[in-house]
């Protein structure tokens, strides 16, 4: 169950990967007010709240100050025998391959999920996990 949740996850890479840029761009220019974690949050907006065929959903990607909360549910079970650093490493590992040279600054990510009536805040990521 637990790898089915790469395929709403592509679709928010490929989301993301077209805010990379601007986002890039942001963080050389001091002059803009707005944070890298809150220009990626507004590009993720398209897929948020849009389940896909197997059940696994964005429910929201915010921003506090220059990190990025991003909140994932699924099927009832879906977390089962994973914790909270098992989904955040598949989502930042997604991630990473689309824009791991965010991390370079002082940008970090945190992968909240839900499963059933159960939210578990994932840990804060502040750089790609090894290997990536």
């Amino acid at each position: 169950m637990f790898l089915k949740i790469m395929g709403p996850m592509a679709m928010a890479f490929a989301a993301l990967s077209s805010t990379v840029p601007v986002a890039a761009a942001m963080q050389a220019d001091a002059g803009k007010s707005a944070t890298i974690a809150e220009i990626i949050a507004a590009g993720l907006q398209d897929t948020v709240s849009k389940p896909d065929e197997n059940g696994f959903m964005m429910v929201s990607a915010t921003a506090q100050a220059n990190m990025l909360i991003v909140l994932l549910t699924g099927p009832d079970g879906w977390r089962e025998g994973l914790d909270p650093s098992d989904v955040s490493d598949t989502f930042v590992s997604g991630f990473c391959s689309e824009a791991a040279m965010l991390f370079d600054g002082n940008f970090s990510m945190r992968v909240d999920s839900i499963d059933g009536n159960v939210t578990q805040n994932g840990p804060v990521v502040t750089a790609c996990p090894v290997g990536e």
